[in-house]
């Protein structure tokens, strides 16, 4: 891996994909930016873009503790930098659950489609049998078109603590309240991540 370049790309990533969905509502134009964006970073960062990625990704000792540290930082600041710009040109990205939802099914929502993300990013990036493909962006990019689609009108389809960090703290500043549901979704998406290797690591790994 490139020692500096990597961190910049997670910032660049974690920012443009941000912008994507601030600009665009639509899951598959999401998905498919998602994708590029994979492709683009990959040999350089690992194209994380994610902190329960990350996160994931040091458990699985891909990544020392101070790369996934410093991953996070930047990934929350490039998310952060886009939130500003998409703010200040009047694109204010406000994520928040449905209130006519319970809060058991939009935690559901989140926790399921991370971990199926997180799973699925395993399975096509470290997995002997599938390790080296070239379909490994668009696999991941579909999954998280396939869980905006599903529950984007339940949860809001973070599935990436940064995604919803950056433009909560931005809300924050400009007097709104989103902020509030941050232990929701940080502990949904981690927790949904962190289960995808301990599934993987089960049933998987010792294959």
């Amino acid at each position: 891996m490139y020692s500096k370049l990597k961190y910049l790309v997670e910032f660049v990533g974690t920012f443009l994909l941000l912008t994507i969905i601030g600009f665009f509502k639509n899951p598959l134009i999401i998905g498919i930016g998602l994708s590029i964006l994979i492709y683009l970073g990959a040999k350089f960062s690992g194209a994380h873009y994610n902190p329960a990625v990350s996160i994931s990704f040091y458990l699985k000792k891909t990544i020392s503790l101070r790369t996934c540290i410093k991953y996070i930082f930047f990934q929350v600041s490039g998310a952060i930098s886009s939130a500003t710009i998409l703010s200040i040109i009047g694109k204010n990205l406000i994520i928040r659950p449905n209130a006519e939802e319970s809060i058991f099914l939009i935690i559901a929502s989140e926790f399921f489609f991370t971990f199926l993300m997180m799973f699925v990013i395993l399975v096509v990036a470290i997995y002997p049998k599938t390790k080296g493909n070239n379909y490994y962006g668009l696999a991941i990019g579909l999954t998280v078109s396939l869980g905006i689609y599903l529950v984007g009108n339940i949860s809001g389809a973070v599935f990436n603590p940064s995604v919803f960090i950056g433009p909560s703290f931005i809300d924050y500043l400009n007097g709104g309240n989103t902020i509030n549901n941050i232990y929701l979704y940080v502990f949904s998406t981690v927790s949904g991540s962190l289960f995808a290797v301990l599934i993987y690591n089960q049933f998987l790994e010792k294959s």
